[in-house]
């Protein structure tokens, strides 16, 4: 039997990602508004936070609750098959992989909107490992992020694309799960909270000189797995395998033990990685 406390969290993890994500979708609107995706985007984005007024405070509340929704989708995964003894319908299973999979890509291309160093780097990183796929690696990578090495590519995908298609997955939840305005609050005090942290993400000025680049959170496993192993496999296959056992688990009711237990075993591996990547131990 679970606690009275975990199906409180069952109950709160859907409500404040959607919370998350309409609060992160208002934050976004106001932000295209200055935010320019031209060649003078890292200009734009340090206008629009410390010129615009309350711009620092809609830039970093889009920010985390960009953070939330990822993080709240991701337990939300975990809660019903690690958790719970109930199933999910397949196809419910994977509108909500998917929702989590394209969270973490539009944080990837909100990471290289900043235009600062880390998101050169990591656009740069991101269009070699794509363009390394044999066969069709480099239309793929032309695809996500264009030719001419612009932000356009990403600001579209990040601002409209990746938005609609979450919106819409997330529908069959909509009338079911609507945000409180507990859920709602919460997310907002959260974000309030945040700007008064002594630790904020910084954005690494243009003509700096650093030792070493990382990409997002998320990103630091992998970064890990490239320093031992070569890109195919650091980059491609592990992640993939990661991947594959998230949609797994609604496919393969039959063998849900087993599925399980891999991906207790995989994920906590990968956070391992994340962890001991960027605290410089490894």
């Amino acid at each position: 039997m679970r606690s009275l406390a975990l199906e409180q969290v069952s109950i709160w993890l859907p409500r404040l990602s959607l919370a998350s994500l309409w609060i992160c979708c208002i934050t976004g609107i106001l932000l295209c508004y200055y935010y320019s995706p031209g060649y003078n985007a890292f200009r734009s984005l340090q206008e629009l936070t410390y010129l615009v007024p309350f711009g620092k405070l809609i830039r970093y509340t889009h920010y985390l609750t960009g953070q939330m929704l990822a993080i709240t989708l991701t337990l939300h995964g975990m809660d019903f098959f690690i958790l719970k003894d109930n199933l999910m319908p397949s196809r419910k299973w994977f509108r909500l992989t998917t929702a989590v999979v394209l969270s973490y890509i539009a944080l990837f291309f909100g990471y290289i909107l900043k235009a600062d160093t880390e998101g050169q780097f990591a656009l740069a990183i991101a269009q070699n490992l794509l363009s390394s796929i044999p066969l069709f690696g480099k239309y793929l990578a032309t695809v996500l992020f264009g030719q001419d090495g612009s932000l356009t590519f990403s600001f579209v995908y990040h601002c409209f694309i990746l938005p609609v298609l979450m919106v819409w997955l997330f529908r069959p939840h909509l009338p079911s799960v609507i945000p409180s305005m507990e859920s709602i609050s919460f997310a907002i005090v959260l974000c309030i909270i945040f700007l008064f942290l002594p630790y904020k993400p910084q954005d690494l000025p243009l003509e700096g000189i650093f030792l070493e680049i990382k990409g997002p959170w998320f990103f630091w496993g992998i970064q890990a797995l490239l320093k031992y192993t070569s890109i195919i496999i650091g980059a491609l296959i592990i992640p993939f395998v990661g991947l594959g056992l998230w949609y797994s688990m609604g496919i393969f009711v039959k063998y849900r033990g087993y599925t399980r237990v891999a991906f207790i075993v995989y994920w906590a591996f990968y956070l391992a990685l994340c962890i001991l990547f960027g605290l410089g131990i490894i």
